[in-house]
């Protein structure tokens, strides 16, 4: 896992979507499609660790919504459609 930005500065990821948001870059899924299912790209021990990361950041700050590249900019990355994997499917 390396550092990127820190959390309390503000993201550069999708335009107009910015402010108030913390990111997190996953390495893998090239040539995904959004609606692949995570396990069609990523690994189980990346599933272990996204998972672990998104609670730990739950420590330090409220979350309101765990979303997806793919649902503010017309790409596929991810590559896997965030709230369906949050809900374990």
């Amino acid at each position: 896992m390396l550092p990127g930005r820190p959390e309390v500065d503000i993201s550069a990821h999708t335009i107009g979507h910015n402010s108030g948001t913390i990111r997190i870059c996953l390495l893998g899924g090239y040539g995904s499609a959004k609606t692949d299912p995570f396990t069609a790209n990523y690994t189980a021990q990346q599933d272990i660790t996204l998972r672990q990361m998104i609670d730990a950041i739950g420590t330090r700050t409220a979350i309101e919504r765990v979303s997806g590249h793919n649902q503010y900019a017309a790409k596929a990355c991810p590559g896997f459609n965030v709230p369906k994997w949050l809900e374990g499917n």
